[in-house]
């Protein structure tokens, strides 16, 4: 039954794709995975049936534990991570990353604060926030943000600056009121394709929905496997803690 639901939302991610409802660069939902999931699930089991030795059954079932834990969080980064949901909306929040003294950013960051600038100049977006953190050497993330993107052409005034956005916690914590200050109901998250599926949990769990845009980045960003395996940790430490927000009683 569940097999069968997967297999129907494959079906209405492919038309909302068809319709431009979304892009991706990775046109594969995260349904698909779920419908081969049960399959290999089925598959495993019929396995086991055939199998008298106690000691396979269980090296086997680890084996296939492992696979689930560590492949789930990884499609959710290529499948979700890589769709595109850009769309007219009040304001874009941009997650804060290595920045310099000398007013660089790091690649991470500027392939972030560059794809917020370009839906600002399109008019997606009529603002900007920028969340992070001031590290120990003083130098104030958001702040170098600011300026970078003032530099090409983004008016100071449509700028609002988080400088206590030290991690996705804080960030989310932070923002959120400031998004019902100024009455937004549509925001656009942006930030890498590994990252993006965390900030959507985090964000629930405050309570607000956004909708997640990836940075582009056509060359490889130094740490990449580093982020994906920090990610792949997180998502289930972020994951678990949503489902024990859930059952709580107000």
């Amino acid at each position: 039954m569940y097999a069968i639901f997967a297999l129907v939302n494959v079906f209405e991610y492919y038309s909302l794709l068809n319709s431009g409802a979304f892009t991706t660069r990775f046109p594969v939902p995260f349904s698909l995975f779920i419908v081969f999931g049960f399959i290999l699930t089925g598959i495993v089991a019929w396995t086991l049936n055939d199998r008298k030795s106690k000691i396979s059954e269980f090296v086997l079932m680890g084996t296939f534990a492992l696979l689930g834990v560590l492949l789930f969080p990884l499609a959710q980064i290529y499948t979700f991570g890589f769709t595109d949901y850009s769309r007219q909306a009040d304001i874009a929040v941009v997650f804060g990353a290595r920045a310099f003294a000398d007013g660089r950013l790091s690649t991470t960051l500027s392939d972030r604060v560059d794809r917020s600038i370009e839906l600002y100049h399109a008019g997606y977006v009529p603002k900007l926030l920028f969340t992070g953190g001031i590290d120990a050497d003083g130098v104030n993330e958001p702040q170098m943000m600011k300026n970078y993107a003032v530099a090409r052409g983004v008016d100071p005034a449509h700028i609002i600056l988080d400088d206590q956005g030290d991690n996705t916690d804080n960030s989310a914590r932070n923002t959120v009121p400031l998004f019902h200050e100024m009455e937004a109901t549509r925001v656009l998250a942006i930030s890498q394709n590994f990252h993006l599926p965390r900030i959507k949990m985090t964000y629930r769990a405050e309570g607000f929905n956004v909708l997640t845009v990836p940075a582009h980045s056509d060359h490889f960003i130094p740490g990449t496997h580093r982020n994906l395996a920090r990610e792949t940790i997180a998502f289930w430490a972020y994951w678990l803690r949503s489902g024990v927000r859930d059952l709580r009683v107000p």
